[in-house]
């Protein structure tokens, strides 16, 4: 699970930003202590005089991620969990015959125009399975608030095929391991940074536009930052 947390000076005031801002001679003892937790597998600080965020790789126990972000930072922040896995992990506890009706249901209710209206199509779907497959109920109904983060931030539908799953991170890491893998000895930390390095640049190269890139202008007033302009942003995905 992927989580992103943080503030800027469009959603706290400077009071606020000075507890969180971080030096860079702090940041090792800050990376150090998320490190440590358990629940995160692996942890981006970004620290700058606007802004403060954490972007975090974590188990899939989303109460103990969120925890391990909580305790450094604090504060509730919206997240929007990945539709795709939560497709899958439903799917693991239906038979065959069950999955196709069971995935149009699904995909209906995630392009609902409202948060409220998807998880009322959420609540039925659920009622409906319970009856012969209760797990799999129990699996959709966990965490289904977070399932519609992006209807309830009013996020442009047109963004909402990219930032519903977890796939925009996760195919370019993909393509950094394929461009790696087969390196069986690793020196130093010198050399794991310059293949790292070397890897994104190739990947990068199959990067295409963003869906919706049009609107990301929109995102970032949301999130509370300043774009630089409404000019069309030139961001590429995997």
């Amino acid at each position: 699970m992927i989580i992103v947390v943080g503030l800027s000076h469009r959603t706290a005031p400077v009071e606020v930003r000075e507890k969180l801002a971080t030096a860079a001679d702090a940041l090792p003892a800050v990376l150090a202590r998320l490190s440590a937790r358990s629940e995160l597998h692996e942890v981006v600080f970004l620290s700058t005089c606007n802004r403060v965020e954490v972007f975090a790789a974590g188990c899939r126990c989303r109460d103990e991620t969120l925890a391990a972000i909580r305790e450094v930072f604090g504060g509730e922040q919206p997240i929007q969990r990945c539709r795709k896995h939560k497709e899958r992990n439903v799917f693991s506890e239906l038979p065959d015959e069950q999955k196709p009706n069971t995935q149009s249901l699904l995909r209906a209710a995630w392009k609902s125009p409202t948060a409220e209206e998807g998880e009322k199509r959420i609540e039925q779907l659920a009622r409906f399975l319970e009856r012969d497959h209760e797990q799999a109920a129990r699996c959709l109904r966990e965490g289904v608030k977070d399932m519609f983060t992006l209807q309830r931030l009013n996020v442009p539908p047109s963004l909402w095929k990219c930032l519903a799953t977890t796939n925009l991170i996760e195919s370019p890491q993909s393509g950094v391991r394929k461009r790696t893998m087969n390196i069986t000895r690793w020196r130093d930390q010198a050399m794991a940074e310059r293949w790292a390095a070397s890897a994104w640049l190739v990947t990068e190269k199959h990067f295409r536009k963003l869906d919706g890139h049009r609107d990301l202008w929109a995102l970032a007033n949301i999130l509370g930052r300043s774009p630089v302009s409404n000019a069309t942003p030139q961001l590429k995905v995997a």
